[in-house]
């Protein structure tokens, strides 16, 4: 992730299929009071995605992260009905992944 500024970054986004997604990402929204930090994104994916935080015991938070996008990379958004389980597997393991990658951040 490359911080354009403080509300924009450019992000790349690996998968386990031979594709790299590429998005910018503008904070749209930063509510400390309800926990909620929402950014709209452009590039391979249209739309947004939003954490929220919620308290979930002494000491800890639960984070939510909801999205809607539309995939608008021409060569994957046109890909044939046959290849659209692979894909949701695809996007599974990224997001499982990217979960990963956000608890040992947290974590230090």
């Amino acid at each position: 992730m490359a911080s354009i500024s403080a509300d924009d970054a450019h992000v790349l986004i690996r998968s386990a299929a031979p594709v790299t997604l590429e998005l910018d990402m503008h904070r749209e929204v930063v509510d400390e009071r309800s926990g909620v930090l929402a950014t709209v994104l452009d590039g391979d994916l249209v739309g947004w995605a939003r954490f929220t935080l919620h308290p979930d015991g002494p000491g800890r938070t639960r984070a939510r992260y909801d999205q809607e996008v539309i995939l608008a990379k021409a060569p994957l958004s046109h890909a044939p009905a046959f290849l659209h389980p692979l894909m949701r597997l695809n996007h599974a393991w990224m997001m499982r992944s990217g979960e990963r990658g956000l608890a040992r951040a947290l974590r230090g």
